[in-house]
């Protein structure tokens, strides 16, 4: 969008001050992707404080959580886990599963910011109506804000992510996944301490949900006026990251609707739903116990995990703390991924499965000693704290695989992972549900082992290489070329005759190299008259 500038007297959108700060984000002063980057993580953790919210409202707020109860006999409260309840959280799951699909089909097509805008603008108008739908109360209103804010969660989190695809280079694609994809858990963990906030100092539920409202209307419109879609639409952009940006992200070559037969015939894409599956399972287990003793609320008999001494406080920034260190896990170990793949020429299959494997599979040994550690122990506690710290590696290797394998339909891809993984969520739910008051801990081992014995098939069938499907031609290759150039040095004297050379032989990767117009790129001379 562009707004055109003024000569210092314009008020508002054309002021001088105002196209001073947006110059300063879409301008050569600060990379291009860098700007998205912050725009996505700052997204995803609005979109996850706000859920946050609004499903710790649906647990704490009585005159919610009554359906209607204003008969002349005095009725005891109802209980948090009443039908109405479960309907209501059950419209939600329902509504962001089959979203997912649709949204990631439509951010391929027809293109992801002006799908990312109005999925925020959706989350950001919902969360402003909920003190509306407080006061005025129906379980139909507010089934009905629950299924658009599910909506809005899946179109924001395939968005994100293919926003983030359009923009990160592959040499720096672990860590601005990391910091993009790690900011989602670190929004949950802060969402749930604005809400022991909102409790400790008995203020207004609507104020919460004002806050992620408005806060999410600021972000939609620095969003409008600073981001673009694509480093070919950016005119601001430098020469040097544009160069970058167009080495390393060839433009997308089709715009159909995905061959979804073939996709579903890979084996990588079975990776990534087996991989996402066991990843949901367990964070399952480690959000449980926290939530047990953060808001004085046990549907489930889980007091052995060993959290029984966290009073309310302790234990939301216990979880803060958790995030926030599962976050800065992510983005280190991103770093470190891209700094030996660029600069030490790491195998990038391998080093994502090593750093998929410290994410998956480490983390569930240390989860099922929290299980079986005595009772309010330091054990459990230091179990806890050390299995988030190696989830965050899951966030910089296993969820940028789907910028690996694909360019032209990262959404559809994406929302095939998130698929299967919010199913296994669900289906976790239902048998927590059926066992309860009395879950037992053999339950929760099960469960890990389930989750570790699928994220070991999915390191197994792990690929980063592009399949067939993702190509416009059969006449473009297939994959990355390493290609050989030999830079030759010319030395001349003073009559212009050859007084020496030097010839050095240097690698390069070539990636979406188009077999039909493979015209001298095998050798290259560069000419210096000394």
């Amino acid at each position: 969008m562009n707004i055109p500038s003024d000569n210092g007297s314009g008020t508002g959108l054309n002021s001088k001050k105002f196209q001073e700060f947006r110059l300063y984000f879409v301008s050569n002063s600060i990379p291009q992707r860098i700007v998205v980057t912050l725009f996505c993580s700052v997204g995803a953790i609005l979109i996850s404080g706000l859920w946050t919210s609004m499903d710790r409202m649906l647990m704490e707020k009585k005159e919610i959580l009554l359906l209607n109860q204003t008969t002349e006999t005095t009725s005891p409260p109802a209980d948090p886990t009443t039908n109405e309840l479960v309907v209501a959280q059950v419209s939600h799951c329902i509504a962001y599963t089959v979203s997912l699909v649709p949204m990631g089909m439509m951010a391929d097509k027809y293109g992801v910011k002006n799908t990312y805008l109005a999925g925020m603008t959706m989350a950001s108008v919902v969360s402003l109506m909920l003190p509306l739908f407080s006061v005025y109360f129906s379980w139909s209103l507010l089934s009905l804000c629950i299924i658009f804010l599910g909506i809005s969660q899946s179109v924001i989190h395939i968005a994100e992510a293919v926003m983030l695809a359009h923009w990160a280079p592959s040499s720096e694609r672990a860590c601005l996944g990391g910091f993009v994809f790690g900011a989602n858990p670190f929004g949950y963990g802060f969402g749930h301490m604005l809400c022991w906030i909102v409790l400790y100092y008995k203020a207004k539920w609507f104020s919460l949900n004002l806050f992620w409202g408005f806060a999410g209307l600021v972000w939609c419109f620095l969003y409008l006026m600073c981001i673009y879609e694509d480093p070919s639409d950016n005119p601001h952009i430098a020469s040097k990251e544009r160069q970058l940006l167009h080495k390393q992200l060839p433009p997308k070559t089709i715009r159909i609707l995905p061959p979804w037969k073939e996709i579903m015939m890979t084996k990588c894409i079975w990776a990534l739903l087996l991989g996402q599956m066991g990843h949901e399972a367990t964070m399952f287990i480690m959000i449980l116990p926290i939530l047990s003793y953060t808001w004085w609320y046990k549907k489930a008999n889980i007091s052995f995990i060993g959290f029984d001494s966290l009073t309310s406080e302790v234990a939301c920034l216990f979880l803060l703390f958790s995030c926030t260190g599962l976050w800065l896990m992510s983005v280190s170990v991103g770093v470190v991924a891209d700094h030996g793949v660029t600069r030490f020429r790491w195998d990038l299959r391998k080093t994502r499965r090593i750093t998929t494997c410290l994410g998956f599979i480490l983390s569930n040994p240390l989860l099922l000693v929290m299980v079986n550690a005595p009772e309010d122990s330091a054990v459990s506690k230091i179990s806890y704290v050390t299995a988030a710290l190696m989830k965050g590696a899951h966030y910089s290797s296993f969820q940028v695989n789907f910028m690996d394998i694909t360019r032209n339909f990262p959404g559809f891809v994406l929302s095939i992972m998130l698929l299967g993984g919010n199913i296994a969520n669900f289906m976790i739910l239902i048998c927590i549900r059926a066992s309860a008051p009395n879950v037992d801990f053999k339950e929760f081992c099960a469960i890990l082992v389930i989750a570790t014995a699928l994220m070991v098939a999915c390191v197994c069938l792990m690929n980063v290489k592009r399949p067939a499907w993702d190509y416009s031609n059969e006449g473009e290759y297939q994959g990355e070329v390493q290609t050989r150039a030999r830079e030759v040095t010319f030395t001349f004297d003073q009559d212009n005759h050859v007084e020496e050379y030097s010839m050095e032989d240097t690698m390069s990767s070539v990636s979406n190299f188009n077999a039909e117009n493979n015209t001298n790129i095998n050798n290259y001379a560069t000419f210096t008259e000394e």
